[in-house]
């Protein structure tokens, strides 16, 4: 029989791929991951720090001295307000999933995804799945996309069962989504994993992990992917980006000191976006592409910090330096409601659990090898 947080699991991890973020605040994925949330809520497990936190945030949207761009619903005082309602969706979930375990069902179904994605890809978006092209690609609106849910269900795989079919599967990910579709976003989730492996892994698959990242790093470097890399981060650097996170970091490198530390006021990114620099093409809107570039340029970076840290806390259970380093890789790219974000982290933490649950495991195992041990070398003394 298949318990309900395995048909959330199962929900999640299919329909974050059906047009993520771009189609609008009720697309297919946001509509699903509600569904989710709604259908085994949680929300009295939610701290009642957050609701304060999150009446705060709504509270301060009467002060907008802002004028709104236009009248669409992206500039309107409402986007803010559901953004808040599905970052409340997002907590409930993360409580759903507190010790879950991936079972053989999770893999298998994981393994159905990615062929589904594949195949969807193939035969609807030819040109786009075996080129570096911008665009669509199968059911996700743009290949960072496509390419970020691909290695997200590989790490699910080699999670669940570290074999040597998991990490073939894997690796064709790695080379397909980097070096043939060339999507950097999914880089980010790599080093968000490698940050989740030196927190719970052993130091035998720490071992191996920073010889796979040096591999990799070295493969990326000598490529086209690593000088399309290399050129994305130089304009992000620069501060004259017109698009997207590029955009955002324009916003913030222009700010005052006080804008820097106590932001501009909650949702008011996109007004201020469209006001200030020119939309690119017949964009109607251009969201910020990056969770922690928009709450510094809304909230300041030092209520940004406090709540990255909240939030880590919140998602893993506990803090430490490795675990805030993944959850700023998960949320360096991304939004308030990007459906895909919100979900790789819920991803991640089972992730997580499911490593620090098989460490414990081993250590327990070893333990109690070692007391039989000592216990038989005792009797044969005797």
């Amino acid at each position: 029989m298949i318990a309900k947080r395995d048909i959330v699991f199962f929900a999640l991890l299919f329909f974050s791929q059906i047009w993520t973020i771009k189609i609008g605040p009720l697309s297919v994925a946001m509509l699903f991951f509600a569904a989710c949330a709604l259908f085994y809520p949680k929300f009295n497990k939610i701290p009642l720090a957050a609701y304060l936190l999150g009446t705060a945030a709504v509270s301060s949207i009467i002060f907008w001295w802002v004028p709104a761009y236009d009248s669409t619903l992206h500039y309107s005082r409402l986007m803010p307000i559901i953004s808040v309602f599905f970052v409340f969706l997002f907590l409930s979930l993360i409580k759903l999933f507190d010790s879950y375990k991936l079972s053989s069902a999770a893999r298998n179904y994981a393994l159905t995804c990615l062929l589904f994605s594949l195949l969807s890809a193939a035969i609807f978006t030819t040109q786009n799945f075996i080129s570096a092209e911008d665009g669509p690609v199968g059911f996700f609106n743009e290949k960072g996309l496509y390419g970020y849910y691909l290695v997200l269900l590989g790490l699910i795989l080699i999670t669940q069962r570290p074999g040597l079919f998991s990490i073939s599967i894997l690796f064709l990910i790695t080379n397909y989504v980097f070096f043939v579709v060339e999507a950097s976003r999914a880089l980010l989730l790599y080093i968000a994993f490698a940050f989740i492996y030196l927190q719970a892994g052993n130091i035998k698959t720490k071992i191996w992990l920073l010889f796979f990242a040096l591999l990799l790093a070295m493969a990326v470097i000598f490529s086209n992917f690593g000088e399309m890399l290399a050129l994305k981060l130089s304009i992000l650097g620069s501060g004259e980006g017109t698009i997207g996170r590029y955009a955002a970091m324009t916003l913030v490198a222009n700010s005052t000191l006080s804008e820097f530390v106590f932001g501009h006021g909650f949702g008011t990114y996109l007004n201020y976006r469209a006001m200030h620099l020119e939309l690119p093409g017949d964009a109607t809107y251009d969201y910020a592409g990056s969770l922690i570039l928009e709450l510094i340029f809304e909230v300041g970076l030092p209520a940004t910090l406090m709540l990255l840290v909240i939030l880590t806390k919140y998602v893993f259970g506990r803090f430490s330096v490795f675990l805030f380093c993944a959850f700023i890789c998960l949320v360096a790219i991304g939004g308030k409601h990007d459906i895909q974000m919100l979900t790789s982290i819920i991803f991640m933490k089972i992730i997580y659990e499911n490593l620090t649950t098989k460490k414990l495991n081993l250590s327990l195992r070893n333990k109690s090898q070692n007391r039989g041990h000592s216990l038989n070398a005792k009797s044969i003394a005797c």
